[in-house]
């Protein structure tokens, strides 16, 4: 069985998987669900996002949507008789989400990470020269939005929002780059 996947991960959500059998068969083709889809950062309780709830995941077989609830091995099951041209749709949705640490981690209290889908941002001073970085806080209340930067890396997401220096002067559309 020939499978085609499309899309721009993990900068976007959505795949395209293409499924061409030579003939068609019964076949289990089983689809990951990350933790970070389902409202966790990473699988265990080290951490947690400030907001639990997570949008859901959507998925699709040939159109017609198809419960995406993962087992207990965070895979969804999608047992079928597979024709050659079908076509599986998912769609992971990935908000800008606050990190958390786990409380007993004493030297993380107050920090937060941002994170996107499978990718933990990060502020880096060569991107900032005119700020110190120590000093710079996120308010609760901040919105953040994503912007594509063609110009970065060979093209990246960026997170953008509003920071605030220890004084209290904003820095307007602080860039917070990928961590890798």
């Amino acid at each position: 069985m020939k499978l085609t996947q499309v899309t721009d991960f993990p900068w976007d959500g959505k795949v395209r998987i293409t499924v061409e059998p030579e003939a068609a068969a019964t076949i289990d083709l089983r689809l990951r669900i990350p933790a970070w889809a389902s409202g966790q950062p990473v699988p265990g309780d080290l951490y947690r996002f400030a907001k639990t709830e997570a949008a859901p995941v959507s998925l699709k077989i040939n159109g017609e949507a198809v419960d995406a609830t993962p087992g207990d091995d965070g895979y969804v099951p999608l047992k079928r008789t597979w024709k050659p041209g079908d076509l599986v749709e998912l769609d992971l949705p990935m908000p800008v989400r606050r990190v958390h640490a786990h409380p007993k981690m004493e030297g993380n209290q107050g920090k937060v990470a941002l994170m996107r889908g499978p990718v933990v941002y990060c502020f880096e001073g060569i991107d900032h020269p005119e700020t110190n970085l120590f000093k710079l806080s996120l308010p609760q209340d901040s919105s953040l939005s994503v912007s594509h930067r063609p110009d970065l890396l060979g093209g990246i997401r960026v997170i953008q929002g509003r920071f605030i220096m220890n004084k209290g002067k904003v820095v307007e559309r602080g860039m917070a780059k990928t961590l890798f």
